[in-house]
This record gives C-alpha cells, sequence and structure tokens, in this order.
C-alpha cells in the first residue's frame, strides 16, 4: 500500500513555520562574527553551565521519583478525587512565573516557618534553584507519564497479576517499560531546556535581587504595600519612605 503524498498547502505551511524556527538561529550566526569574544568571562560561563547541568539533573531525578508513580496512579485510579487531584497537580502551569515564585516564598522565604527554620538557605542557593525548577516542571512529567500509561493496555497488567506478579512487579516489569518511550522522552526534552539557563527561573523565583527584595520589603515595611510605593527604591535600597498621596 503506497503512501499518499499530503495536501499540496500542507507542505508551505509547514516550510513557513520551519523557516520561522531557523531564521533567528541563521541571524544569530551573523552577529556571532560581530561579537568580541575576549570580554567573555569563561569562568562565570562555565560556572553557570556547571549549575544549569547539575539543578536540572537533581531536579529532573526528583520529579521522576514522585512524578512517574503519580502519573500512573492517576491513569489507572478512577473516580472524582483522582480528577480532582490530577487538576491540583496542575496547578502551577497555569501560574504566572512571578505568582510561582511568590507562592514559593510564602513556603520557605526567609520569613515563612520553613525559611526560618534553614536560616533562608531555601531561597538565593542551589537548593533554591532546585525548588524552583522542580515546582514549576513536575506538572508537565505527571502530564506524561499519565498520557504514557493510559496508553498502557491494563490487560496486560491483569495477565501478569494471573501470572503471580505482584503489583509492584507489575508495574516495574509491565507498566514502565511500555510506558517509558513517552517518560524518557520528557525527560530528555527537560535536561535539554534546562541547559538552556537556570537564570530565568531562579531570579524571577527565588532570587533576593527581584521577587524575594520586592516580597520581604513588603512584608517588612506594610506602609509600602499601596500602589503608590516606591518599588524600585525599594530593592534597589534607596529612600524607602512611601510616597506622599497626590490630591
Amino acid at each position: 500500500m503506497t503512501r499518499r503524498p499530503p495536501a499540496l498547502l500542507l507542505p508551505w505551511l509547514a516550510a513557513l513555520l520551519v523557516i520561522y524556527l531557523c531564521a533567528p538561529f541563521a541571524a544569530a550566526l551573523q552577529q556571532a562574527g560581530l561579537t568580541d569574544w575576549r570580554s567573555v568571562n569563561a569562568t562565570e560561563l562555565w560556572r553557570a553551565l556547571a549549575v544549569s547541568v547539575s539543578s536540572a539533573t537533581v531536579s529532573t531525578a526528583l520529579i521522576a521519583v514522585g512524578g512517574v508513580p503519580l502519573g500512573y496512579c492517576l491513569a489507572r485510579v478512577p473516580g472524582r478525587a483522582a480528577a480532582m487531584l490530577g487538576f491540583i497537580v496542575q496547578l502551577p502551569l497555569a501560574q504566572p512565573p512571578l505568582a510561582s515564585g511568590i507562592l514559593l516564598l510564602f513556603l520557605v522565604g526567609p520569613y515563612a516557618p520553613l525559611g526560618v527554620l534553614t536560616h533562608g538557605a531555601l531561597t538565593d542557593s542551589f537548593a533554591g534553584i532546585v525548588l524552583a525548577e522542580t515546582f514549576v516542571a513536575a506538572p508537565f512529567l505527571v502530564v506524561a507519564a499519565r498520557s504514557a500509561f493510559a496508553s498502557v493496555d491494563p490487560i496486560l497488567e491483569d495477565v501478569a497479576a494471573t501470572l503471580g506478579r505482584g503489583r509492584l512487579a507489575t508495574f516495574m516489569k509491565v507498566s514502565l517499560p511500555l510506558a517509558w518511550p513517552g517518560v524518557s522522552r520528557w525527560i530528555a526534552a527537560r535536561l535539554v531546556a534546562r541547559l538552556r539557563g537556570v537564570w530565568g527561573d531562579s531570579y524571577g523565583r527565588l532570587s533576593p535581587l527581584f521577587a524575594t527584595s520586592l516580597y520581604l520589603c513588603r512584608v517588612r515595611e506594610p506602609g509600602l504595600a499601596s500602589d503608590d510605593a516606591d518599588t524600585d527604591s525599594c530593592i534597589g535600597g534607596g529612600d524607602r519612605r512611601p510616597r506622599p498621596k497626590q490630591h
């Protein structure tokens, strides 16, 4: 049976997207020749790369340990409770980056109970970067794992059970190997995405230079919590007196 070629319009539409995705890289190659590479700090560059690789590896391992079993449970356990749990787990996907950072600061910020207990070690640190990445990326793995396990025929698990396999053995020997291609694709995509750097996530979520400073400023000085607060001077360490209201 021969495959029919796609409609004439479809390759042109696909080509437009391919051109758009490749054009920025072509433009970057042109600019690379104009860059003064001697001004690049190689030490800081390699340090940032090491932080990206190590934090991505740790957070991915933590997400996989809990996310794969959770995705399996959501795919196999019916009922409204499981549906509600799946909805709650995906809530971080609906949060803007800064909102996610504020939520994390409520939990692990320097003035939160956990932050006081750890003396602020969970912010502006490697642990803070891992926590931020885990909070943001975990729902993606849960969704991917749930879809991968849902595609596995439950009859195969029933056959393994009739052969004397326990639930854990069935999961490890049957369900996980069959669903692993979908899960592994997410892990690979996750690591590649994190190699771009953790600056955006960690800076916007747990760095005291931005989200933490703004949050702590408003917590420590409630007088600045109004719309007239001088946010720039608060973050920059300038005059923190509230502005006089204009009449």
